[in-house]
């Protein structure tokens, strides 16, 4: 007889151990998915770093155009382009001229400098 209640025992432990299990993650705010799918979109983000010469400068547009160097992770060459900057504070303290290292991140179909560190005035030949 003792085996049947072991038996029994086990069947019931295992059921209840299910149901507290289910009912963890139907709790409100314990949703699994959701912060998988907040940890990813996170980890998405990626930050890209470059040099280059400041050509020109528009504070009020929030954009700058620059001359830079390489930058490996994107496989672009050296090019000059316009970009935009996620806060035209940060242009108050560069002019064209100056040398600059900066962080670009994906933003939509172009890349937007995140920050922004003047080197130092470059030195025309």
């Amino acid at each position: 007889m003792k085996p049947l209640y072991v038996v029994f025992t086990l069947v019931l432990f295992m059921n209840t151990s299910a149901y507290a299990d289910d009912a963890m993650h139907n709790m409100p705010g314990m949703n699994d998915h959701a912060m998988i799918n907040a940890t990813t979109k996170a980890q998405d983000v990626q930050i890209h770093r470059g040099q280059g010469i400041v050509n020109t400068v528009d504070i009020a547009a929030g954009k700058l155009n620059l001359t830079h160097d390489p930058i490996a992770s994107l496989g672009w060459k050296g090019m000059t382009m316009d970009f935009s900057v996620k806060d035209s504070e940060t242009l108050k303290n560069v002019k064209p001229g100056f040398k600059v290292e900066f962080e670009l991140e994906k933003s939509g179909r172009s890349y937007l400098i995140t920050h922004m560190m003047p080197l130092a005035p470059s030195v025309k030949k």
